[in-house]
This record gives C-alpha cells, structure tokens and sequence, in this order.
C-alpha cells in the first residue's frame, strides 16, 4: 500500500492505469506506440510486441490499486527515500538530477526502467532494493560519482551501458544469482582497477570493461560464452585467470584460450603463447593495446589474425606470420607505429582494408600466392618505402592498397612481371609512384 508522499516532488501513478492509458491512445497507431513504448513502461523499449499483445500480456496481469510507479522525481534533495509502496520507477525518472547524492529504494520496487539515474553527476550511492529483478540499460550511466555499489542476490541479469561511465566507482559487490551482463556494462570506469565476476555468470558480453582501469580479472567456472570482443579497450589489463574449473574457457601465463585451446582470446604477457600446433585463430582484440609485446613468432598451424587483433601495440617491432596464415582481418595491426617490415606468406589470399593502417612499416613484401589487397590496406604508412607484389595478384585497391597520404616521394613499388598478365590498368594506376617490374625472384618464393 502506498503511504503519504509529497506529491510535488514525487509524481506516482498506478501502474495499471498508465499502461491502459497508454494503450488506449495508440491502439490504432502502431508506429506511434513503438515510439512511445517506454514513456510510461519500465524497459519498454526493448519490449516488442504489437498493442493488442501488449494489452494481453503487460495489461491483462495488472489491477488497479496493485502496483505504483514513479513516474518522475522533481526534487532538488541531495538524500532521496522513495515512498515506501512504489513497485515501480519509470524509465529515466531521476535523469540529470546533479543535486542527489544518497538514493534509498525501498524493498516494495521490483523493477526500474532504463536510465533512471542517467547523468546525475553528484550521485554517490545507491540503495537497491531486494526483489529487484534486472538492473536495466544505463541505469547508471554516465553517474560519475558514484563511489559504491551493492547488487542484491535477487537481480539475475545487468543491462547494457549499466555502469557506463561512472568514473568514481571502486568497489562492487555482486549478488549471487547475476547470470549475464550486458555490453559496456562497465565502460570508461576509469577508477576500477579489481572486479571479481559473480560465481553464476554465464556469459561476457562485447566492450565489457571498455576504457576501464581493470588491472585483474577472475573469470568464474560457470561462463560459457565469451564475445570476442569482451576484452576490448581493456588497456591496463596486467592479470587475468580463468577458473580451473570453467568447461569451456582456461587460462594460461595472462592469455585467455578457449578450453580446446585452438582460440586464443586475450594476451596479457610479451607475447609468450602456445606452440604446440593446436592454436588456430588469434581472436578480436586479443593483443589490442599491449606495450610488453615487442615481436612476436605467430606459431604454425594459425589461420586467422582477428579484427584490430594487434590495435595499439606501440612497441611491437616484429611479426614473423605463419605459412598456414589464410586471412587477416581489418585493422589487425592498425597503429603498430613501431613495426617497420612485414612479409605477408602466400597462403593468405586476401589482404583485408586496414589490415595496417597507419603503422611505422618501410618495407611490405608480399608473397606469391596472394591474390588481393583490398583498399587501405596500408593507408597512412607514411614511412613506407618498398612494397613488392607478386605476379600472383588478381585485385589490387590501387595505389596498392593506401588512398590516402601515399608518401608518394619515397615509395618504389617493385612488380613481379609475368607475361600472361597485362599491366596495362596498374600502371595508369601507380605512375604517380616510382616503380619498376623484376623478373622472377627468390623474394616471392
């Protein structure tokens, strides 16, 4: 039951009468009521449903007089109790309030929509309740001074965006029953240096600690999807361990490998890992922002180098790839300022966009048996002074892959002749660089 409240600073309504309400004026007018969905629905917006079904499910289960919801917090209190008998809070109710710092929510709320605190900057600490459910997307979002925070053992599931942003925050506790957090759940929280992720956590999901300050993490036994992004942006990352008793993921010297250890997901050391032939794929990001790697073996039997697999790595200086290497992906090595040479093996039939953008490369040397290099490949290798192409190649973004800032000054490309291709259209292509054709030679070998 709802007690006294003060009705100018609170704005409640009940539930039911909301929803009907809102059903009634768009019943007729589908596209509108998607637009509207989430005025007066807690995480309405990623409900989907036609108004009919909405009725049905969402409406149909309601009474009058059953359930109340904050609609709207107009107060300007730096401590906020919510009136006790309030079972729901309305999506963005609290949205930029920089006067609150101390929020209690009582036991009575059993669900809160999307970005209820959104951007309320002096927000320290919050008091959730004990029958909440899910903490929805950017309940917290850009809170950037929010210090604490205690998550019941009720809520099962974290939304995308949670945390995002809350520069302050230093200590989280999990409940026990959090089974999946969303995406960018904890990003940009640049004072969180230690999580430990909750026992029943099944599933990490991409950019999850993006831009943080995460130094350790422990990954329970119960995941069994990690999104090969998750890791990404992790750029102070120093320690990680995989329960010995995960099913699918384990871990080794800082890297991450799936249980077969065919993937290898994250590597946090100078560029030590396996190379006993079972390691097929270096996934997304798995490098990405490691200043300890200075070269690297990519050992035989690995066929593709991940998306921005190697991003950032600003002191890494060599790469020998394998001959089993079939792709690498866009900006697998983009801004490895560093790297000067690279031999690209024949087994790798394209050279995919971006694959080194602006990266400190002199020397490129592709062997024979590519057949494309798809456009920008080597945009922006300002210091690129020799590229070789073999006789092998079908289709070339010309100039060679870089459209833009070619250091056209300093670059001689170097052509494998062969007499049954016509070179007619390369050379309308590149005869604003220094070029010349070579017989075949040991280099394409």
């Amino acid at each position: 039951m709802l007690k006294d409240y003060d009705k100018k600073k609170f704005i409640i309504a009940d539930l039911y009468e909301k929803k009907y309400e809102m059903y009634e004026k768009y019943k007729e007018k589908y596209d509108e009521f998607f637009e509207v969905f989430d005025e007066y629905d807690y995480g309405a917006d990623e409900f989907s449903c036609t108004p009919e079904e909405y009725k049905k499910s969402v409406v149909g289960d309601l009474k009058k007089g059953e359930r109340f919801i904050l609609l709207k917090y107009s107060g300007q209190d730096e401590s906020v109790k919510i009136p006790n008998g309030v079972t729901d809070i309305n999506a963005r109710a609290f949205l930029n309030n920089t006067k609150i710092r101390y929020v209690y929510i009582p036991n009575s709320v059993l669900s809160m929509g999307g970005n209820v605190f959104g951007d309320c900057t002096a927000l320290e600490e919050v008091r959730l309740p004990i029958n909440l459910k899910l903490l929805t997307r950017e309940t917290f979002y850009r809170c950037s001074s929010l210090k604490r925070v205690t998550i019941p053992d009720s809520v099962e599931c974290i939304g995308i965006n949670a945390f995002d942003g809350c520069e302050m925050l230093t200590d989280i506790k999990f409940g026990k029953n959090i089974k999946s957090i969303g995406w960018d759940a904890f990003a940009r929280c640049t004072s969180l240096k230690s999580i430990r992720l909750p026992d029943a956590l099944e599933e990490m999901d991409q950019n999850l600690f993006y831009k943080s300050s995460i130094e350790e993490l422990y990954i329970p036994k119960g995941v069994n999807y990690i999104d090969p992004s998750a890791f990404s942006g992790c750029i102070k990352l120093k320690k990680v361990e995989v329960d010995p008793k995960n099913k699918k993921y384990c871990s080794q010297d800082n890297c991450v490998y799936n249980k077969e250890m065919t993937e290898l997901l994250l590597c946090r050391n100078d560029g030590k890992i396996i190379n006993d032939g079972r390691l097929l794929s270096i996934e997304e990001d798995a490098f990405e922002v490691n200043d300890l790697i200075e070269e690297i073996d990519i050992p035989e039997g690995v066929e593709s180098i991940g998306l921005a697999s190697f991003r950032d790595c600003k002191n890494l200086k060599r790469v020998t790839l394998p001959k089993s290497l079939k792709r690498i992906n866009r900006c697998a090595f983009e801004r490895c300022s560093s790297l000067e040479e690279i031999i690209i093996p024949g087994s790798v039939k394209t050279i995919e966009g971006l694959s080194f953008i602006k990266t400190g490369l002199k020397r490129v040397i592709i062997k024979r048996g590519v057949e494309s290099i798809n456009e920008n490949a080597f945009a922006w290798c300002e210091s690129l002074k020799e590229m070789y192409i073999p006789s092998t190649i079908k289709d070339a973004h010309f100039p060679v892959g870089f459209k833009f800032e070619c250091p056209k000054q300093n670059l001689h490309i170097y052509i494998e002749q062969s007499e049954e291709k016509n070179y007619e259209n390369w050379i309308k292509s590149i005869e604003e660089f220094e070029y010349s054709f070579i017989k075949k030679s040991e280099i394409f070998d």
